[in-house]
């Protein structure tokens, strides 16, 4: 294995576990709601399909993060690029949730995440840019760059 696919299997990892959590968090909705800030474009049954799916991609690529050979690649600065990025997805993936939930009146819950969202999202991703500038400036600390 190579640093590339370890940076692979990072980035499907940080992109299947948010579309696990919005495809498998159960409906929100008020009984009786009828008021939602978004429409859902998808029915339940496909937003679970597309959760379990993107289930099975994180867990194929955390065990490749987990393997030996992953283990021997990686950087001391790989999660300072990983996290906030995670963190990032996950908070979008809960409030796109929240936001497509039908409720009685205004949805200001909605409102006011989406708002944080707005000041949150681009600063872990700013984290995540600054940190990855960082990490590829530096000389690895982990000697290895290809693993047999």
């Amino acid at each position: 294995m190579i640093r590339r696919h370890l940076m692979t299997a990072y980035l499907l990892f940080t992109a299947a576990i948010p579309v696990t959590v919005w495809g498998l968090l159960p409906d929100l909705s008020e009984e009786g709601g009828t008021d939602r800030m978004i429409e859902p474009l998808l029915s339940s049954t496909a937003r679970i399909g597309i959760g379990v799916a993107a289930l099975a991609v994180g867990v194929i690529a955390l065990l490749v993060v987990l393997s030996p050979a992953g283990r021997a690649l990686r950087r001391s600065g790989d999660l300072a690029v990983v996290v906030p990025l995670l963190v990032a997805g996950l908070y979008t993936s809960v409030v796109l949730r929240i936001a497509t939930s039908a409720v009685s009146g205004a949805n200001i819950g909605g409102a006011l995440l989406g708002y944080l969202g707005l000041v949150l999202v681009p600063s872990l991703v700013a984290i995540a840019a600054v940190s990855a500038l960082r990490m590829r400036r530096s000389p690895p600390s982990m000697g290895r760059t290809e693993c047999r």
